[in-house]
């Protein structure tokens, strides 16, 4: 047995118990395991263990495998209540319990208002973040569907250029077009684009 071990002379069962709260360390997160800590130094308390020598014994201990050494010495029923009082003392609902218990009603009603503020703020930042990007959907999908119809503008003027491909009498695109109510503002230009593409024996664009 290691030297610090020995000067405090630490129980077998204690042992085993600070070898299992080591154990339990390796498969836990952050809160977890400083909660387990405490454990660990509940079960030294007993030993009035030296603030010096504190580091030591942790470390002997984590490096000992003392659950796998005892665990044949300590009996079942032991291990039972050794596993129950680990258990309570590492709860993290227990611990924020007993931790809001010991504030007075001053500092709870400023942790309220932080916590009710916080959570506001995120709201709004998450409902920006929200109508930003049904902005962005909406300002694609109007900008997709004006594409669209300036598309069909020009195939519509390509196909009646078509019609008069090679034929320097034909009529301007103007005749053709009052065949196209729904085709006005910029997308007059455009078919205009598709009519000369077609006349002129251009490749289709669209």
């Amino acid at each position: 047995m290691s030297n610090l071990i020995s000067k405090y002379n630490i129980s077998e069962k204690d042992l085993y118990s600070l070898g299992i709260v080591e154990s339990k360390k390796k498969t836990v997160g952050y809160l977890e395991k400083e909660k387990l800590k405490a454990v660990s130094l509940k079960i030294l308390k007993p030993y009035n263990v030296k603030f010096m020598d504190l580091g030591g014994v942790l470390s002997e201990i984590k490096e000992g495998g003392f659950d796998n050494k005892y665990s044949v010495s300590v009996p079942q029923e032991e291990k039972s209540e050794i596993e129950k009082m680990i258990q309570e003392n590492s709860n993290v609902s227990k611990f924020y319990k007993e931790w809001w218990s010991g504030k007075s009603k001053k500092q709870k009603w400023v942790i309220a208002i932080a916590v009710l503020f916080t959570l506001g703020l995120i709201g709004n930042l998450t409902e920006d973040k929200n109508k930003n990007s049904n902005s962005n959907s909406s300002n694609s999908n109007s900008n997709s569907a004006s594409e669209e119809v300036s598309k069909k503008a020009y195939r519509a003027g390509y196909n009646d250029g078509q019609l008069n491909y090679g034929d320097p009498s034909a009529p301007s695109y103007q005749y053709f077009l009052g065949n196209h109510p729904e085709i006005s503002g910029a997308d007059v230009y455009v078919y205009k684009s598709g009519y000369d593409d077609a006349v002129l024996g251009k490749s289709k664009q669209y």
